[in-house]
Protein backbone atom coordinates (compact mmCIF):
# COMPACT_ATOMS: atom_id res chain seq x y z
CA UNK A 1 0.00 0.00 0.00
CA UNK A 2 1.61 3.15 -0.82
CA UNK A 3 1.61 6.45 1.84
CA UNK A 4 -0.61 9.48 0.79
CA UNK A 5 0.71 12.11 -1.32
CA UNK A 6 2.27 14.52 1.17
CA UNK A 7 0.36 18.35 0.37
CA UNK A 8 2.77 20.73 -0.77
CA UNK A 9 2.06 24.15 1.13
CA UNK A 10 4.61 27.10 1.20
CA UNK A 11 5.67 26.35 5.08
CA UNK A 12 6.20 23.01 3.43
CA UNK A 13 8.72 24.61 1.05
CA UNK A 14 10.14 26.89 3.54
CA UNK A 15 11.08 23.50 5.99
CA UNK A 16 12.48 21.67 3.03
CA UNK A 17 14.65 25.00 1.75
CA UNK A 18 15.91 25.41 5.65
CA UNK A 19 17.12 21.44 5.23
CA UNK A 20 18.96 21.80 2.13
CA UNK A 21 20.68 24.90 3.32
CA UNK A 22 21.20 23.54 6.51
CA UNK A 23 25.34 23.23 8.00
CA UNK A 24 25.89 19.95 5.73
CA UNK A 25 24.97 21.67 3.12
CA UNK A 26 27.95 21.94 -0.11
CA UNK A 27 30.71 24.31 1.12
CA UNK A 28 30.88 27.20 -0.86
CA UNK A 29 34.52 27.90 -3.20
CA UNK A 30 34.45 30.97 -0.94
CA UNK A 31 34.86 29.08 2.05
CA UNK A 32 37.43 26.36 0.90
CA UNK A 33 39.34 29.81 -0.30
CA UNK A 34 39.31 30.86 3.45
CA UNK A 35 40.04 27.55 5.20
CA UNK A 36 42.57 27.19 2.94
CA UNK A 37 44.33 30.00 3.61
CA UNK A 38 43.91 29.57 7.15
CA UNK A 39 45.38 26.03 7.44
CA UNK A 40 48.77 27.82 4.76
CA UNK A 41 49.19 30.50 7.31
CA UNK A 42 49.16 27.92 10.55
CA UNK A 43 51.25 25.20 8.82
CA UNK A 44 54.48 24.79 10.64
CA UNK A 45 57.54 22.80 9.50
CA UNK A 46 58.09 19.77 10.56
CA UNK A 47 60.28 19.21 13.37
CA UNK A 48 63.67 17.66 12.13
CA UNK A 49 63.87 14.68 14.06
CA UNK A 50 59.95 13.52 12.74
CA UNK A 51 61.01 13.48 9.35
CA UNK A 52 61.65 10.37 6.99
CA UNK A 53 65.54 9.75 6.39
CA UNK A 54 65.34 9.38 2.19
CA UNK A 55 68.80 7.91 2.28
CA UNK A 56 67.59 4.67 3.60
CA UNK A 57 69.99 4.86 6.65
Amino acid sequence: MTPPPIEESPELEAELLKAVRGPHSDYSRAELEQTLARLIREEKPAHPSSRRDTAGN
